[in-house]
């Protein structure tokens, strides 16, 4: 009895001495989580330990029925105890609680504001259905919303005059029609079976085009990225490459141009023949790594331009080569452009260009202009490229004009033909403006002989022009073309101005310095914009009147001058090959 009072005073002061750290813990504000958890574990032993004992104590003492005020008083002290324990316990899982439970945070706030989401319309092609259906499902699996507000929803988002739009309104809008409009929606538009058909049939007129067109080479990007949405959707339809590979896999391959083939081919016979060899993932994953290649060539081809000096001249290669850089090439780029670079305080005094000014386009127009001011005939050999021979100059129908695309506007210069059918914007615009083509067409151009060009995919834009007074615009589509044409002349002769502003006619083409031809309007357009006034001049040229302003065409009265026959020798050098010269 004794040794078990011992071992209970000595359990009792570690049971105290725990209790006291842990009481200092509670009132830091230092301690973690692991620490109060391990706190926790000890008290719980320390007590279990000394209930164990005291159990065996209140057991001897019941045995002694002589000392029965003795068990009270060691009953109510133990009592002590256990309520302290509790009490620890109860503060240790409240911060326990406190730590590992924290009050959920408010969610950061942004600092930007995102743009609004706006439901794409839907007009009745099924191609469109997909889209369409993935941002109108949130509205119709929201249970917040009542059905009629539902059916007012499907109403807006479907666009006006379409076969969508005569189905959904054949439904009253009430709420107990939405789930039938919905249903009639997804069984004329939304049928896994029709969307299959069609985009395999897609993939069946890529494979048409390509055989009518002769395996012409297109824009490897382009086609890859069109295959990879056709098959996405089929995938997202049920139709997986894993079950129909096989099928697919002829499709795809008869789509691509012939070069390509050749390159698949090549990387399949250079493999080890297995099963899986010819199988659609192989071909699409072929199909990515030629896009790579294409577009590390793109890079490597036009990296080496030097934007601090703006020569727009410097080539690397001779013309008769590929155009692929080699390393004398890069070389000799190097050396000249450090010769550039220890040139570079040259300043021409027209364009600010590093060099001299003799050598400055405008400087060859600011004389050329002066010539013909003061009644010389001779001529740059530009003219003579486009009028050696004739004696008298020819105008075309030319005009400046306002374009505008994406939010950007230029001054250009824009010719007439009507001998086009369709209207061709230059490359050179396009970059400047930033437009992007929304189709991509496939343009075979018949010249001047009955002889025809090779197939060439351009990109189709919609651009605004407008007058220079934006007394008329006027949107069109234009296909891209990288130069419409060579030098068209200006009006600079004083004696043509003088009689133009007698009969009060202005003319936007004979004060800018800008020579090259960035917009043909073709017969496409011409008729709209013509407004049938005419004047015949008296120096035999007709002024014609459009929407977009006076025009200029005709043959000018005059006679021949030397000018033409110095001209005309300088353009049949330039002919000639600098090697046979050295002879």
């Amino acid at each position: 009895m004794q040794a078990l009072k011992t071992q209970r005073k000595v359990l009792r002061t570690a049971f105290t001495l725990c209790i006291k750290n842990i009481e200092a813990k509670l009132q830091g504000e230092t301690a973690e989580v692991e620490e109060f958890s391990l706190l926790q574990v000890q008290l719980k032993d320390k007590f279990q330990r000394l209930e164990d004992c005291q159990q065996l104590i209140a057991a001897s003492l019941l045995q002694d029925e002589g000392d029965e005020s003795l068990f009270e008083t060691d009953f109510v002290e133990a009592g002590k105890y256990r309520d302290r324990f509790l009490e620890v316990m109860l503060h240790l899982n409240l911060k326990l609680t406190e730590k590992v439970i924290p009050i959920n945070p408010l969610p950061p706030k942004r600092n930007f504001k995102l743009p609004q989401l706006q439901i794409k319309k839907f007009n009745g092609d099924a191609r469109d259905y997909l889209a369409f259906w993935s941002q109108f499902q949130k509205i119709h699996a929201d249970p917040d919303i009542p059905n009629e507000d539902k059916m007012q929803y499907l109403i807006q988002v479907v666009e006006e005059g379409s076969k969508a739009e005569r189905l959904v309104q054949s439904f009253p809008a009430t709420a107990s029609n939405y789930p039938k409009a919905i249903q009639q929606l997804q069984e004329r538009f939304g049928r896994d079976d029709l969307l299959v058909q069609i985009y395999v049939r897609d993939l069946l007129s890529m494979v048409m085009k390509n055989a009518t067109t002769g395996r012409m080479k297109i824009s490897l990007p382009i086609l890859y990225d069109e295959l990879e949405r056709k098959l996405r959707t089929l995938e997202g339809l049920g139709k997986t490459q894993e079950k129909y590979g096989d099928f697919f896999t002829p499709l795809v391959e008869s789509c691509l141009p012939e070069e390509v083939l050749i390159a698949w081919e090549r990387s399949r016979s250079n493999e080890t023949e297995t099963k899986n060899s010819r199988s659609l993932s192989d071909l699409m994953a072929f199909l990515q790594r030629e896009v790579r290649s294409e577009e590390m060539i793109l890079l490597a081809r036009s990296g080496f331009e030097d934007k601090q000096c703006r020569r727009k001249d410097i080539s690397i290669v001779s013309e008769k080569q590929t155009g692929s850089p080699t390393a004398a090439a890069l070389i000799n780029l190097v050396i000249l452009l450090n010769f550039v670079i220890k040139k570079s305080r040259i300043k021409c005094k027209l364009c600010s260009d590093p060099h001299y000014e003799i050598m400055c386009e405008r400087y060859n127009s600011k004389n050329a202009q002066n010539n013909m001011d003061v009644g010389d005939h001779s001529s740059n050999s530009e003219m003579a490229l486009s009028n050696a021979g004739r004696g008298r100059t020819v105008y075309l129908l030319t005009l400046e004009v306002v374009i505008r695309g994406q939010g950007r506007e230029k001054r250009i210069r824009l010719v007439f033909d009507s001998g086009s059918m369709s209207s061709h914007i230059s490359d050179r615009i396009i970059r400047q403006l930033g437009l992007k083509p929304h189709q991509v067409e496939t343009i075979i151009n018949t010249l001047f002989g009955g002889s025809e060009t090779k197939p060439r995919e351009k990109g189709l834009y919609a651009i605004e022009i407008k007058a220079l007074d934006e007394s008329f615009s006027v949107c069109l589509e234009a296909l891209s073309e990288e130069k419409m044409c060579g030098f068209v002349p200006k009006i600079n002769d004083r004696t043509i101005l003088r009689e133009l502003k007698n009969r009060k006619i202005e003319i936007t083409d004979s004060v800018s310095g800008e020579y090259e031809i960035d917009l043909l309007i073709g017969a496409d357009l011409l008729g709209s914009l013509l407004t049938g006034e005419i004047v015949e001049l008296d120096c035999g040229l007709t002024a014609v009147h459009t929407k977009l302003g006076w025009t200029i065409m005709g043959k000018q009265k005059g006679t021949s001058s030397m000018g033409n026959v110095m001209t005309t020798l300088s353009m049949h050098c330039r002919s000639v090959n600098l090697t046979e010269m050295w002879i």
